[in-house]
């Protein structure tokens, strides 16, 4: 009876130990597949991605050269002719800028109206554009430009006018030039856009034009204004104290 007892007890300690041991060993085995599983999935993963990498194509930088206008033939720049009762201007679709401003008013020597525009040694004309990237400078001013109108007549009917012109290039560049003129005023208003470019400088060329002629030429150091249909110029060193004028005040020049 005893040794029942004792086998009984000694079997039931070996169920519990076997019962013990074989769910730590089922999970453990259990643990051991999501690791082998994940391992394998990071594999594939990581040869997919340079697969992936070997058929990217590589990027093209942009040259300078991609930018180089694909000029026109000379037949198709021509200018484009503003007139008022106080000026005549010429502009050109060659780089959208101004060739001439005459002043009907004021004649030289030989009769002719005075030219404002001072053509520099390289060709600058006013509204040349000037670019960080030498290549960007040669598109703006050296391609033709499509313009709104080849004439412009303003008179006391038509006091206001616009021309406008502008520039798409194949690459994404857009330049538009606004133009308004007036007919009983010399001021011209003029409103550039430059997209697909940064870093733009607009420049209004050498300089004003003066004659070659010694007797002709003439210039200034100070404040001058025409008052009461009379030029009145103010020497730096002669201003002291603020100056105020009255009457009829046509212009300041600085």
């Amino acid at each position: 009876m005893e040794k029942r007892a004792i086998i009984a007890v000694v079997l039931s300690m070996l169920i519990l130990v076997i019962y013990q041991f074989l769910p730590q060993k089922v999970v453990m085995e259990k643990d051991k597949e999501p690791a082998v599983m994940k391992e394998e999935f990071r594999e594939k993963k990581r040869e997919d991605t340079s697969r992936a990498i070997e058929k990217r194509p590589a990027t093209q930088k942009m040259k300078p050269f991609d930018l180089k206008p694909i000029l026109k033939e000379d037949k198709q720049i021509k200018d484009i002719t503003v007139e008022t009762d106080l000026l005549k201007i010429v502009l050109t679709n060659k780089g959208g800028r101004i060739k001439g401003i005459y002043m009907n008013q004021y004649r030289d020597k030989k009769g002719k109206a005075f030219n404002l525009v001072n053509t520099g040694t390289y060709g600058e004309l006013p509204l040349y554009l000037k670019f960080q990237e030498p290549f960007l400078t040669k598109l703006a001013n050296e391609s033709v430009y499509n313009v709104s109108s080849d004439t412009l007549a303003l008179d006391s009917f038509k006091p206001e006018g616009k021309i406008t012109m502008t520039y798409d290039s194949p690459n994404g560049i857009s330049i538009s030039k606004n133009l308004t003129f007036y007919n009983d005023h010399y001021r011209i208003d003029i409103d550039i856009d430059v997209k697909g470019a940064d870093g733009h400088t607009i420049f209004w060329g050498p300089g004003l034009n003066t004659s070659k002629e010694k007797e002709d030429r003439y210039s200034y150091d100070g404040a001058v204004a025409l008052i009461n249909d009379k030029r009145v110029e103010y020497a730096p060193k002669k201003i002291q104290h603020t100056v105020i004028e009255t009457g009829d005040i046509k212009w300041v020049a600085l």
